[in-house]
């Protein structure tokens, strides 16, 4: 059946061929069917090949359009990656100036280059190193003016400016996301086509340079060209700046500037940099057993050819030494960014030195450029991973962009709201393109394929929906996290005690206790956690507690269900008149948020508002001092809820030995709860770490209600370090600033580290003026002195409004700046008539001095 005549009464056997579809095999034993991509006309034999003239009579078989076989191997057909390099024919057959011996017409014969038309055109004297010496120098201007523009401060940067930049990232890396489009195994349809080609330029594929006149058309040459490209931009960048540092700008931060605009240009071009890395594995298939070529390189066999292997070879090594780095790099500063902020200054070089990776994106998802950079290497993963599938690229891709724009439109992570449009709205448009291709594409082979995803896809919607419902009920039924306690606070006046609060009730229950700062953006979630998930409402009433929407809210709830509180009311608090408690909205600040839209009205604040009134308050009590006001707080709000007191007061005092010797003293301002709260704050954060190479502990001076002028000598001067937390009365705090000049009277050999709280204010010209108008001259200068000292120390900023995290990562740096071991002998301080000392007991107008009397003493510490 698979052989046949021409004609009808043929009598002889050599008539009898090989019908159309078929051809002989060597000796003629048998007929063999047409292998894909080939044609096999009535008559075609194996052994007609060798004797086969172009104008012989003998009948061969021949490749398709758009495929090839090479002359040693004429029944193995290649798939060409453009249809005009290969017109079809007899084994070698290849457009005009392509090279017959490569893989699918896949390169120019040596004095040619490949056009943007699919033809290989002459090179034409300098033309070639023309345009790689214009590439170069443009290249160079490019880079050198990036140098400048990325490392322009902030500051002086209008936000239109900011969201030029950033769309104009987004525009840069959505184009090469297309160009990673043109590595799928879809059919793309004109101009697309053309565009993608124009594209592969961005991937650094350098025949738009017709290079190919210059370095040949040798594949392994050109693939070592393109991973040059990236380490090549950063030693311009060195060179760059250097001269920049050399003759433009002396005071410039080399390092500095140096990772910020590499990291950017990186970070621009990460998408070309990983599709070039990794091309060398994006692979297209041929007919039968013919195997596969790279998508960039046809003439080179994946995993066959030795090309192949030494390509391979580079493209690991790139990947090692360029791309995993910078990716290593990213992640490290991402997860080190808390601690680059906690200093609170904004001068941070580590800071500046990674702006490239944070400065798009709004404080609270500075993580984003991680995000975008996983999508990014995700994208250029799936032509690698998904060879020869088509189908499973096209959904691959589409779930990698609906899925990162998801993530995006969530969080809404860039600075500008324009910005979230334009990404938003790129990758809808992407989808769309692939959803072209996916028209223009047959996937008749991939049914199956196809079937299989689509029913997976439909199973996982039928899936996601029933959990969601699922997890709704059972959050409904058994809610979680479920907190023992909720501290409801005015963040602008109490947000250290609150903090404070919160640590002492989760020590002294062991059960967790949330704290509303922590999450005031989605009031409706918060409004939930009090709903169902609390257990007791603690109410920190101070100034402007009631006028807060959020605090009006959790109690309102907590009045309309559980009607579980603890009201603590504060020195501050004024409650509400009742002409206030009758109309509330004269009362509320309701300048940022409407309570109605959670269903909570005017009348339910105010019965509510009422009823908190009627309950029996925790005081904050006066005749306490220090964290014992705090501690005597919690004790009350444990009592009130039925939970048990612990009054663990050795874990609050360190120590109650009589010696402080190499201790490591803390000073506040006594008179100030959140002075005394931020001292809890930091001593919960230390207490362990500390005793690793601080034997005695900690002493807090404004804990100790006996403590003689003396006792402070003493403790300041035999310390191993003193702290000093600066709130807002801690220069009019007789106590603090006798502290403050006893610290700054012992020397530079005493490590003192301040530590500005969010509402402290330096010190300006005027408060001199304050001293010199309460003291003698001589005292005000000397006290001004040591003041300028302490202010001359960097300070460390503990942000004690801040989220838990970055509140430890500011002590713990905090704790850097203390000595291992002290590095001082023990020093005794002077005798108590022989110290400058202020007058306690007031402000620092009330302050006077006593006169010493060792003259000594006093030459000394003015010398100081």
């Amino acid at each position: 059946s698979q052989r046949t005549t021409d004609y009808r009464g043929a009598f002889a056997a050599s008539d009898c061929r090989c019908a159309e579809g078929y051809f002989e095999l060597p000796g003629g034993a048998a007929c063999e069917s047409c292998m894909d991509g080939m044609v096999c006309a009535f008559g075609s034999a194996y052994d007609h090949i060798a004797q086969w003239t172009p104008n012989s009579s003998l009948v061969i078989p021949e490749a398709q359009p758009g495929f090839m076989t090479r002359v040693g191997k004429p029944l193995l057909p290649y798939r060409c990656k453009v249809a005009v390099w290969c017109p079809g024919g007899a084994p070698g057959t290849c457009a005009l100036n392509r090279d017959p011996s490569t893989v699918g017409c896949a390169t120019c014969i040596e004095g040619t280059y490949a056009g943007d038309d699919g033809e290989c055109h002459e090179c034409s004297g300098g033309e070639g190193p023309a345009l790689i010496s214009l590439g170069i120098v443009g290249s160079i201007v490019a880079l050198g003016c990036l140098s400048f523009a990325v490392n322009n401060n902030i500051l002086l940067q209008p936000n239109a400016t900011a969201t030029c930049g950033i769309v104009m990232g987004l525009t840069f890396t959505g184009i090469q996301t297309m160009g990673a489009f043109s590595n799928l195994a879809v059919r793309w349809a004109e101009p697309l086509k053309s565009l993608f080609k124009a594209l592969s330029l961005l991937s650094f594929d350098l025949e738009l340079l017709k290079v190919e006149c210059v370095v040949g058309s040798n594949a392994v040459v050109n693939y070592v060209c393109r991973q040059l490209v990236a380490p090549g931009c950063a030693i311009l960048i060195l060179a760059i700046l250097y001269l920049k540092k050399r003759f433009v700008k002396p005071s410039l931060e080399y390092k500095v500037e140096a990772v910020n605009t590499i990291g950017f240009i990186f970070q621009v071009f990460f998408i070309s940099i990983v599709m070039s890395a990794t091309s060398t594995f994006v692979c297209y298939p041929h007919p039968g057993s013919a195997g596969q070529s790279m998508t960039s390189r046809p003439s080179v066999l994946c995993f066959e050819d030795d090309d192949h292997t030494m390509m391979t070879v580079v493209a690991i090594i790139a990947c090692v030494l360029v791309v995993l780095p910078y990716l290593a790099c990213a992640v490290y500063a991402t997860l080190k960014y808390p601690t680059f902020v906690s200093s609170g200054t904004g001068k941070d070089s580590s800071l500046r030195m990674f702006r490239f990776l944070f400065f798009r994106f709004g404080p609270s998802t500075y993580y984003f450029g991680c995000v975008v950079l996983l999508r990014g290497t995700l994208i250029c993963l799936v032509p690698m991973l998904f060879r020869t599938e088509a189908a499973v690229q096209m959904i691959a891709m589409i779930a990698i962009l609906l899925s990162f724009a998801g993530i995006q439109q969530t969080l809404q992570p860039w600075r500008s709201g324009i910005a979230n449009l334009v990404d938003g709205g790129m990758a809808s448009l992407m989808v769309l393109m692939l959803a072209c291709a996916a028209m223009s594409t047959s996937f008749e082979d991939a049914e199956d394929v196809v079937g299989t995803l689509g029913a997976v896809i439909f199973s996982t919607i039928f899936l996601v929906a029933m959990s969601v419902v699922a997890i709704s009920i059972y959050r409904r039924l058994i809610p979680s996290p479920f907190y023992r306690n909720f501290v409801c606070h005015h963040k602008a006046d109490a947000a250290a005690q609150a903090r404070f609060v919160q640590l002492l009730l989760v020590e002294k229950t062991r059960q967790s206790c949330f704290i509303d700062s922590d999450d005031l953006k989605n009031l409706d979630e918060l409004f939930d956690i009090v709903k169902c998930r609390v257990g007791w409402l603690v109410v920190y009433l101070t100034s402007d507690t009631l006028r807060r929407p959020w605090c009006a809210g959790e109690i309102t709830i907590t009045f309309q269900t559980h009607q579980r509180l603890v009201p603590v009311r504060t020195p501050s608090f004024r409650p509400p008149s009742d002409s206030e408690l009758e109309d509330v909205s004269t009362y509320l600040d309701l300048s940022d948020t409407s309570l109605v839209q959670y269903g909570i009205t005017n009348a339910f604040i105010s019965e509510a508002f009422k009823w908190l009134l009627q309950k029996q308050t925790v005081d904050v009590r006066a005749d306490l001092i220090g964290r014992a006001r705090i501690h005597d707080v919690v004790d009350g709000i444990l009592e009130a809820s039925g939970a048990a007191r612990e009054k663990n007061m050795g874990r609050m005092i360190s120590t109650a030995s009589k010696s402080h010797d190499d201790m490591l003293v803390v000073s506040s301002d006594p008179n100030d709860d959140e002075a005394a709260a931020s001292v809890g704050i930091l001593v919960s954060n230390i207490q362990e770490s500390i005793l690793e190479f601080v034997d005695k502990g900690i002493y807090v001076l404004a804990d100790q209600d006996d403590l003689s002028r003396q006792d402070m000598a003493d403790a300041v001067w035999g310390a191993r370090a003193v702290v000093v937390i600066l709130t807002p009365g801690s220069l009019s705090s007789a106590e603090q600033l006798q502290a403050i000049v006893d610290a700054m009277g012992v020397g530079d050999s005493l490590p003192v580290v301040p530590m500005n709280t969010p509402h402290f204010r330096f010190p300006s010209e005027q408060y001199q003026d304050r001293l010199m108008a309460h003291f003698p001259s001589d005292t005000a200068n000397e006290v001004w002195l040591r003041i300028q000292r302490l202010f001359k120390r960097i300070s460390v900023f503990f942000a004690t409004n801040a989220s838990a995290s970055i509140i430890q990562a500011q002590a713990l740096e905090m704790l850097t700046r203390i000595p291992r071991r002290r590095e001082r002998n023990s020093t005794k301080p002077p005798s108590n008539d022989q110290l400058l000392t202020l007058e306690a007991g007031g402000r620092a107008g009330q302050l006077a001095t006593v006169e010493p009397d060792d003259a000594g003493f006093t030459s000394r510490m003015r010398s100081i």
